[in-house]
């Protein structure tokens, strides 16, 4: 099972906190929402308030367009980049919350190979005249290691690659 998007109602019930518990009960689910807020926060501004304005508010495509004056395809592209971002960005807390769920999740072939500190350093340094074609046979040769196609490196500096 993966997770694409978790509204509130369905956080309370994954960490088993109702209306009627005490507040101690339910620091799980205050963890959680500290995740997602500064999760959101680091977003653009723009995908900030697409984010909010339709999970949120329960905004419409429409009242999304008045608001912000974008057209419904950009408006979409920016909730879909957004919540890739979110997905990675809460990969973290969804692993720790919710071992099984985070297990079965999709993850970057890179960040799960042992030598993943040097594989981002190689990244880092990888001059702009070599291609990311020829940065991934590098890549397979040293590491083991091939990512296809090769521009999921440049989503793995993107999403994945900290520092």
């Amino acid at each position: 099972m993966q997770i694409k998007f978790v509204d509130h109602q369905t956080l309370i019930k994954l960490a088993d906190c109702g209306p009627f518990q005490s507040s101690g009960q339910c620091d799980r689910l205050d963890d959680i929402k500290e995740a997602v807020r500064n999760a959101i926060s680091r977003l653009p501004r723009t995908q900030q308030t697409i984010i909010n304005m339709y999970f949120f508010e329960n905004a419409s495509l429409e009242q999304i367009i008045d608001e912000t004056g974008l057209s419904p395809r950009m408006i979409r592209r920016l909730m879909s980049a957004a919540k890739t971002t979110l997905r990675y960005s809460l990969q973290d807390i969804v692993n720790k919350q919710w071992p099984s769920i985070g297990r079965a999740s999709y993850r970057c072939p890179i960040c799960l190979h042992k030598a993943r500190a040097a594989i981002d350093k190689m990244i880092r340094e990888k001059p702009d005249s070599q291609s990311w074609r020829m940065f991934n046979q590098n890549l397979s040769e040293k590491f083991g290691v091939k990512v296809n196609p090769p521009i999921m490196l440049k989503y793995h500096i993107k999403y994945h690659q900290k520092g």
